[in-house]
């Protein structure tokens, strides 16, 4: 499934050095893209005149954006999938 990433998300790609390699994996609607009902008909038009591919908006597939942040860290970083976190308590440290 896509990942947008816009606004603050393409700041902090940028100074993570990571921007080039998410626009390099930017995925775009097909000109063919329409909706259509359970059956496969049509039932509706794709509103172009709305929907614009800029430079502020950067659709990414996850996968693909899992790889990406997953091939920056370093050697030292332990990754955990599956898990999630129960509480956060901020410290003396932030």
């Amino acid at each position: 499934t896509p990942i947008d990433v816009r606004g603050d998300a393409i700041t902090i790609a940028d100074q993570m050095g990571l921007l080039t390699e998410v626009r390099a994996h930017r995925i775009r609607m097909s000109e063919r893209t329409q909706f259509v009902d359970s059956s496969g008909t049509p039932v509706a038009p794709f509103p172009w005149a709305e929907v614009s591919d800029s430079d502020d908006d950067i659709e990414v597939l996850r996968g693909d954006l899992l790889r990406i942040l997953a091939e920056a860290l370093p050697d030292t970083v332990a990754t955990r999938f599956g898990d999630s976190p129960v509480s956060l308590t901020d410290g003396a440290a932030g």
